[in-house]
């Protein structure tokens, strides 16, 4: 069962470039869940950053990829932290079980 799991394993970056979106970098997503996790109010937070990545772009700072990059793992950074809320973890386990998951 686990050589399936190991196979299974070394055969997700191969079967990931099917898909039109590349990966998310876990690096960036782990690091917003850092803040994100301890943050008192996360909405203002991300309105925040929301209006910060919009004067970014539209001062030609960033391009329209690294912005929607950034969106996009800000996205998966608030979807991760709500569903291990959910499931009844808090604070630094969630960073911990991210950190897991984004060193595997």
């Amino acid at each position: 069962m686990k050589i399936l799991v190991l196979m299974l394993l070394l055969f997700i970056p191969t079967s990931v470039a099917f898909f039109d979106q590349p990966p998310l970098n876990c690096t960036n997503v782990l690091a917003f869940i850092k803040v994100l996790v301890p943050a008192e109010n996360r909405h203002i937070l991300l309105a925040q950053w929301r209006t910060f990545l919009n004067s970014r772009l539209k001062n030609n700072i960033i391009t329209m990829e690294q912005y929607d990059a950034r969106k996009d793992e800000i996205l998966e950074a608030k979807r991760i932290i709500i569903d291990l809320e959910n499931k009844g973890y808090k604070g630094n386990e969630i960073i911990s079980i991210t950190y897991l998951r984004c060193s595997v």
